[in-house]
């Protein structure tokens, strides 16, 4: 149960450490779209393309400035799930809700990511080989989260059986 326990331990260390790399590389990737991308989806084209009261200058700055804040808080997100991973491994934090909540909120983001680069792939073909790299890693974070939260939970179950056979026979029902 030990060895079960140090194997679980490590793939949350390992785990937590791919989550805050995959944040990254989601805000990397993100940046490197947003002023390089030239496709007629592209945000600059798309605002090229609309009318604006306010300017275009301003309205790039806005969506810009969304844009950042919303993989700002990812990233933040994708920090301390992955922080808490690597805390829950080491044995110095126990497993939370709040843990828990916030990895199922990048399992979902990463399982819509995943979706929408499938149905991107199917709509338009692969016109790139950037689209299915871009799947690929978003199914790669997708599975690392969740082997994350099974790694958590099994910590946690393993940590109270084992602390439950440390306690005399007649305190385990107390």
């Amino acid at each position: 149960m030990q060895t079960e326990l140090r194997k679980h331990q490590h793939t949350l260390i390992v785990y937590g450490t791919g989550t805050i790399l995959f944040g990254l590389w989601s805000m990397a990737k993100s940046a490197v779209l947003l002023i390089l991308d030239d496709s007629e989806n592209s945000i600059a084209n798309i605002i090229a393309e609309s009318p604006s009261e306010l300017g275009r200058g301003t309205t790039i700055a806005i969506v810009v400035a969304v844009v950042a804040i919303i993989y700002i808080v990812d990233l933040i997100f994708r920090w301390l799930v992955g922080n808490s991973a690597r805390k829950i491994g080491m044995g110095k934090k126990k497993l939370s809700p709040g843990f828990i909540i916030a990895a199922m909120y990048i399992y979902l983001v990463d399982g819509l990511e995943f979706v929408s680069g499938v149905v991107e792939i199917i709509r338009g073909g692969f016109d790139s080989i950037d689209n299915l790299l871009t799947l690929l890693v978003d199914i790669t974070s997708f599975v690392t989260v969740g082997e994350m939260v099974f790694a958590a939970f099994m910590v946690g179950k393993l940590t109270n059986e084992i602390s439950q056979r440390g306690k005399a026979p007649a305190e385990v029902g107390k």
